[in-house]
């Protein structure tokens, strides 16, 4: 518990730094480093029993090193196919959880530190947030769903800087490693002209919620059985 703490006062220190009118860009750089050093060891050398399935994902990547046909790990299992690809892959190499952890590490820390600091104009501000918010205590207890809101925060850089193609790779990639990202769909109907329009009055924008939610049940339904638990 006391790492967490200290995982907390790091991120306060990185913050002060990061909104300080002075700019001292060591402090800045010292407190990222111990933080993103001491988040990173965290969530890639954890036990199996931190977080909420981490056991049953230990053991589904133990377990993928005995299997030897490559499609046949597509054809059991609930998990998807971005997911098991991953993991099949790694098996080849070791049954050692902890390389696959570290890549899940690396890509989600790469993704999160492109993005917000791509988009937030104060250095490492956003740290805090991260924290408080619980995005990244999001990879320690549901790794796939954490891989998914990684690769959705590329398809909404993708959707702001209008690129089509890329935008739809990254939401495809989403979607391969949780069902429920298909919802950050509804990102592509903010370039659609219509709801643009719909968006400058309040009164037909939340109509247009209204309806979205009415019909919300109805789409949802097209995903597994098991998934419509994170939707409710």
């Amino acid at each position: 518990m006391e790492i967490h703490f200290l995982l907390l006062l790091l991120a306060l220190l990185l913050f002060l730094f990061s909104v300080d009118r002075n700019h001292i860009q060591v402090g800045i750089f010292i407190s990222a480093l111990l933080f993103f050093g001491v988040a990173f060891i965290l969530e890639t050398f954890r036990a199996p029993s931190v977080g909420a399935d981490t056991q049953v994902y230990v053991n589904y990547f133990q377990d993928m090193a005995l299997e030897e046909g490559f499609l046949q790990v597509f054809n059991h299992g609930r998990f998807e196919p971005g997911y098991v690809f991953i993991n099949y892959l790694f098996s080849r190499f070791t049954d050692n959880y902890k390389i696959i952890f570290f890549a899940f590490s690396t890509i989600n820390f790469s993704i999160a530190i492109y993005f917000f600091q791509k988009y937030c104009n104060k250095n490492f501000s956003w740290v805090i947030l991260w924290l408080f918010y619980g995005a990244l205590y999001l990879q320690f207890n549901v790794i796939r769903a954490g891989l998914a809101v990684s690769f959705s925060l590329l398809l909404f850089d993708a959707i702001l800087q209008h690129k089509v193609k890329r935008s739809i790779f990254f939401y495809l990639v989403a979607i391969s490693f949780h069902y429920s990202a298909i919802v950050c769909g509804a990102v592509f109907f903010l370039r659609v002209p219509l709801f643009q329009r719909l968006m400058k009055s309040r009164i037909l924008l939340l109509c247009a919620f209204i309806v979205v939610g009415i019909f919300m049940n109805y789409f949802m339904s097209f995903l597994p059985d098991y998934y419509l638990s994170y939707y409710t």
